[in-house]
């Protein structure tokens, strides 16, 4: 009975609802068993055994001898004892005693994977909206379509041209051959010095001008050839040539005198009357108010007065200084044209007149060792802008597309040039060859293109006239069309060579 009882009481005490299990049932309960302590490893003193001295023969540089191998293994267990102490290795579980409801399989569910943080779909989302913005950006804002055009050139040979430069014309005129120019026109006098070579007796009167006043009356008055002059010390001259002396001015009763110059000759010979700057009266008025109303003045020394042998000008000194003169006044006034031509005119070989107007030379038989020699020239000239040249040629060889000239690969030849002075006019023939180049119009081919994709662009630059080559890039490279905004298409246009 006592055992019945004991089993009744331990089958009341376990006594569980059919069908039913308590998680006690399914895991057996953790064992309690306390895991022994280790004790740590106690290392042991190891005292070396000495070394057996060397030799006094062995030779230097020869290793101690090594350890035993009875050394070696204890040497190892204590440096393995020493890695066991330093390194945590996890205490070994106790055995657990084996029980019957071990017999269940545990089974656990774990998920197969984890959600994407937010973090990285808000980074994603914020780095495709800027490829986004960036590619819209480039599309619009930063698209751009640059071009880059070479012009057709063409060269050819001109047939006989005849033209003609006018002072008076205002532009270049291609139905009558005529260019715009200009006709220059300027004197100049120069002295030149020449040596005497002759000897021989002279007898010669000095000569000078005077300036003739009339402060007398508001009536001319004629002075007729030979009217004597005479200085303050009496000397002599008498003028060379009749002269009318102009009437003085009177205005509210103030007398303006006028004036006249005159050449006058000494009365006789000699170097006496090669006097200075002087003062002169006519002796003919002595004794009336006209001696004080017709004064004379010299402003310059009388010269040429000698009276006997000395060295003089013969006629072949005077022809030599004469044609040396003359040739250098040519080079002088070819070199003042020069200066006087503006920057970018031309006076083509045969657009230009010089003359020798005058030759002042001193008569044979000058008495000096030295004489002078005053030569006047003129230059009439007619010169043009060569660029105007350049414009009326491409101008005449213009059809359906505007041309430009280009100097560089251009050559002309010009022939049967002629000056007409009277007619105020040059006339001559160009030939030679001509290069020309197509005039293009930027503006005119970027409205041409706008808005049109690349194989559009492509055609309509090869049927536009003038365009010989042309480059196209298109940014970015994904964009299929041309800004619609003109001002987003740059054309460049290859300049022609200028040298």
């Amino acid at each position: 009975m006592a055992n019945l009882s004991e089993n009744n009481t331990s089958s009341g005490a376990t006594s569980k609802t059919p069908g039913s299990r308590r998680v006690s049932d399914i895991i057996p309960p953790r064992s309690r068993n306390a895991v022994p302590r280790q004790s740590p490893p106690v290392l042991k003193k190891f005292t070396p055994k000495p070394e057996a001295p060397l030799p006094t023969t062995a030779p230097k540089g020869v290793p101690p001898p090594l350890p035993s191998r009875p050394e070696k293994r204890e040497i190892n267990q204590i440096d393995q004892s020493v890695a066991d102490f330093f390194m945590k290795r996890p205490p070994t579980p106790a055995a657990e005693p084996a029980s019957e409801e071990a017999k269940f399989t545990v089974r656990s569910w774990r998920p197969g994977g984890r959600a994407a943080p937010q973090r990285v779909w808000v980074w994603g989302g914020g780095i495709a909206g800027g490829l986004i913005a960036a590619a819209v950006l480039l599309s619009t804002v930063f698209a751009r379509v640059l071009i880059n055009i070479r012009p057709v050139t063409e060269t050819m040979t001109l047939p006989p041209l005849s033209l003609r430069v006018l002072p008076d014309a205002p532009a270049i005129d291609p139905a009558r051959g005529v260019l715009p120019g200009e006709l220059i026109e300027f004197s100049e006098t120069k002295g030149f010095e020449g040596t005497a070579t002759g000897k021989q007796f002279v007898s010669q009167r000095a000569r000078g001008s005077i300036v003739i006043s009339n402060s007398y009356s508001s009536q001319p008055q004629v002075l007729v050839v030979n009217t004597r002059f005479a200085t303050k010390d009496g000397k002599i001259f008498r003028l060379e040539k009749g002269v009318t002396i102009p009437g003085a001015k009177i205005e509210n009763g103030v007398i303006t005198p006028s004036t006249i110059a005159a050449s006058v000759v000494a009365a006789e010979p000699g170097a006496s009357y090669n006097v200075g700057p002087s003062a002169f009266i006519i002796p003919g008025f002595q004794g009336t108010p006209k001696l004080k109303g017709f004064p004379a003045q010299s402003a310059e020394a009388f010269r040429g007065g000698f009276e006997g042998e000395a060295v003089v000008a013969t006629d072949a000194d005077i022809k030599k200084a004469t044609e040396s003169a003359t040739a250098e006044m040519f080079a002088a006034l070819r070199e003042s044209l020069k200066t006087k031509v503006p920057q970018n005119f031309r006076v083509v070989d045969g657009a230009r007149e010089i003359a020798i107007t005058n030759v002042d030379a001193p008569a044979p038989k000058t008495p000096g060792e030295k004489f002078s020699v005053k030569v006047s020239g003129k230059v009439s000239a007619m010169m043009f802008r060569e660029a105007d040249e350049g414009d009326l040629m491409a101008a005449i060889f213009s059809t359906t597309t505007p041309r430009v000239f280009i100097p560089a690969k251009s050559s002309f030849e010009r022939s049967a040039v002629a000056l007409d002075v009277a007619k105020r006019q040059l006339s001559y023939v160009l030939g030679g060859s001509v290069a020309l180049g197509a005039r293009l119009d930027a503006e005119v081919i970027r409205r041409e293109i706008t808005s049109k994709n690349s194989d559009e662009i492509t055609e309509a630059l090869k049927k536009f006239p003038g365009v010989e080559a042309f480059k196209m890039k298109i940014f970015p490279v994904w964009l299929w069309k041309a800004p619609s905004d003109p001002e987003k298409i740059r054309i460049s246009i290859e300049p022609f060579p200028a040298s």
